[in-house]
């Protein structure tokens, strides 16, 4: 599943909350969301309005008061989708427990990913609250292929970790998974090829970039440039994680580059943490 599926899933609803006052299905209400302020940031749509929920679906958006078995008065309050946090660390029912009072409802690994994609779905299910899924990992999958050494690889190691990568995606990953920067001997041409990987599914890679210093060899904006790369060469759609705790005193820089790529029809985009500390090497 690629990033796009993610956005098309959810369009439906996006389409309704774009007009003043719609019902897409008739009929009476499970449950009615009254008076809550609807954030949708798609469309921009921040406004008060009521919603109408049946079968567990958004069945209506009005500015009009709707009717439902129960009802629920969310006057001072924000509705707002499910939030999805796609680089989740913490799969288990106490994180997903607070996680949930957070408003977040899908929990995505997608920067270290899994190797064995299929048993990390089967280890979850059953023992989760939140919707669930990850990447297939080029991390684990070097870890396991160079016998944890981090060292250059060979043609023939670029090959077996590009198989393990492509089982993983066969499997449900929901995109490729780097970490670069705990992965310094990772070469670039290993780095290509398992975006040609991704691409050839239309799957996004999410990458943890090389660098993380301000030095010139050794910058940010150097590891952006490899990845963009990767990305227009193999067609795979990139994310770029966490960028202020990696480009440090060049995140003004590294924005303008990731938006001068967008402009340029680049399928990229980027986080960031919600806070101004972060200690990965402490």
């Amino acid at each position: 599943m690629t990033r796009r599926d993610f956005i098309r899933a959810g369009g439906i609803g996006a389409a309704a909350l774009v007009l003043p006052n719609i019902v897409l299905a008739q009929g009476e209400h499970d449950l009615v969301i009254l008076n809550g302020r609807v954030l949708d940031p798609e469309t921009k749509l921040y406004d008060v309005r009521h919603l109408g929920i049946r079968n567990g679906r958004i069945a209506s958006i009005s500015q009009s008061e709707l009717k439902g078995r129960k009802s629920i008065d969310a006057k001072g309050l924000v509705v707002a989708p499910g939030f999805i946090d796609i680089i989740a660390h913490g799969h288990d029912l106490e994180n997903d427990r607070l996680q949930l009072m957070d408003g977040v409802t899908t929990k995505l690994q997608m920067e270290a990913g899994a190797l064995e994609v299929d048993k990390w779905y089967r280890d979850q299910f059953g023992n989760r609250m939140c919707n669930y899924g990850c990447a297939a990992s080029h991390t684990q999958s070097r870890r396991k292929v160079m016998n944890e050494k981090d060292e250059p690889s060979s043609d023939a190691q670029v090959a077996e970790m590009a198989r393990l990568v492509d089982a993983g995606l066969r499997e449900g990953g929901l995109g490729v998974g780097f970490g670069l920067e705990y992965q310094p001997a990772a070469t670039r041409w290993e780095v290509l090829e398992m975006f040609r990987v991704a691409g050839k599914y239309g799957a996004s890679c999410h990458v943890h970039s090389r660098y993380g210093t301000l030095l010139e060899e050794q910058s940010n904006l150097t590891a952006l440039a490899e990845v963009l790369s990767a990305s227009l060469i193999s067609g795979a759609p990139i994310h770029i994680v966490h960028v202020p705790s990696m480009a440090l005193g060049s995140t003004q820089r590294a924005l303008q580059v990731i938006e001068e790529a967008q402009a340029k029809g680049f399928d990229v985009t980027c986080d960031f943490y919600p806070y101004t500390a972060f200690g990965t090497g402490i």
